[in-house]
């Protein structure tokens, strides 16, 4: 075992030591989820008080007008800066929070930018104390410093909750739950949390750094030495699908999924499911993948901002589905900030709800996506975060949507979008 591929401390938790409790909303989520069409569908019921799926829209909006107005009372008390924006609304003043009425009104409220982001505390409403994780994302912007986001231990385990909802779907007991992703070694990251909700469950996660390097170093146009990292991609793989046997499930970046295809056009050998995360994935990507290998592939919506989890697909696949009482979303106009309807594109926009180190207002993520309305064919009543088409930059002229790739290519393709 290399010095990358050591276990995390999640990791060799899970393997050694009894895995701990799932919330008792969680596991009834997960055992019994009654009328429900997902886990996630009932895991929000039990949180809103809806007993049968009729109920869950109308249940699950009053809880986050209900959430959102106790956040902005927080965020008043507790930050200088939102306390500034909330009197300049209308909504704070000597006598306290004039609440929302509807949910309706948050377009209201100012927007929270990636630069609010990078004084560091500006926005922290908690002690340091309180402060379970601080993460450091170095990102380009107009001042070039890094953003900083703090997460208490409370907001990390519902972060954990969401993905033992979301990822029942793809693995089940004594399966094997590889990750990929860049960092996924470090302690208290994507791999910890995804222990932490899936070794209740009786999955195995851990960190293959290995491979992952493997599958970002491949040259993509095929020059030379690109056969021989493919044959390397193989031997890797076979070796981790050894200590698999009832099934390994990938959590990973498109790019590296497309690696791992151009060394396996055929399914790899023990491959169950694949989540796609952290990337934007090409829909003719997708398409080649799920005609030539035989296994479940989803994708994930989730950033830093939205403590590493916002939102992932079913089987089937009309759109992602959102952890609604964590999050809010919102699209407006890139150029103008007025709330675009469902169906229509532009930008993401997030509000977090149930935060208190370090929530965030009508944060603008700078993704270009859509939200869609009514029922998903699973059966889920929910609206849900439809494709979302790359990162917007903006230029003099207006602005392009780009698509950005991780893990060490600065590849940029942009593309057209009309609003």
């Amino acid at each position: 075992m290399t010095a990358s591929d050591q276990p995390s401390p999640a990791t060799v938790r899970s393997a050694g030591q009894e895995p701990p409790l799932l919330p008792p909303a969680v596991r009834q989520a997960l055992e019994h989820p009654g009328p429900f069409a997902l886990g996630l569908d009932a895991w929000l019921a039990a949180e809103c008080g809806a007993t049968h799926p009729e109920e869950l829209a109308a249940a699950v909006r009053a809880r986050q007008l209900e959430l959102l107005n106790a956040d902005l009372c927080h965020m008043a008390k507790h930050s200088s800066l939102y306390r500034q924006r909330l009197m300049g609304a209308g909504r704070w003043s000597a006598a306290g929070l004039r609440p929302l009425r509807d949910l309706s009104e948050l377009a209201e409220l100012p927007f929270t930018t990636a630069d609010d982001l990078r004084p560091g505390e500006a926005l922290l409403c908690v002690s340091r104390d309180e402060v379970a994780r601080m993460v450091t994302v170095s990102t380009s912007g107009s001042t070039g410093a890094p953003k900083r986001l703090a997460f208490s231990d409370a907001e990390l385990a519902r972060t954990r909750d969401f993905f033992a909802v979301g990822m029942a779907q793809m693995v089940t007991a004594g399966q094997h739950v590889a990750v990929l992703l860049p960092g996924a070694h470090r302690p208290r990251g994507i791999t910890d949390l995804l222990a932490g909700s899936l070794a209740p469950q009786g999955v195995r996660v851990t960190a293959c750094m290995e491979l992952a390097d493997l599958l970002l170093c491949v040259p993509e146009q095929a020059p030379e030495g690109a056969a021989a990292r493919l044959a390397a991609v193989r031997a890797a793989w076979r070796a981790l699908a050894a200590t698999a046997p009832a099934g390994l499930g990938l959590v990973l970046l498109p790019r590296q999924m497309e690696c791992l295809w151009r060394a396996f056009p055929q399914t790899p050998p023990g491959l169950c499911a694949a989540l796609c995360a952290a990337d934007w994935l090409d829909p003719g990507l997708r398409l080649q993948v799920e005609q030539s290998w035989d296994c479940l592939v989803l994708d994930h919506y989730g950033s830093t901002e939205s403590a590493f989890a916002g939102a992932v697909q079913c089987r089937c696949r009309e759109g992602r589905h959102v952890r609604a009482l964590d999050l809010l979303l919102e699209i407006v106009h890139p150029v103008t900030g007025k709330v675009l309807p469902a169906g229509e594109t532009g930008e993401l926009v997030i509000t977090t709800l149930q935060r208190r180190a370090m929530p965030l207002l009508r944060y603008r993520t700078g993704d270009m996506a859509s939200l869609l309305d009514g029922p998903c064919a699973c059966g889920s009543p929910l609206p849900r975060l439809g494709p979302v088409l790359g990162r917007i930059e903006y230029d003099g002229q207006g602005f392009r949507v780009t698509h950005p790739r991780k893990g060490g290519s600065e590849e940029r393709r942009s593309c057209a979008i009309t609003l």
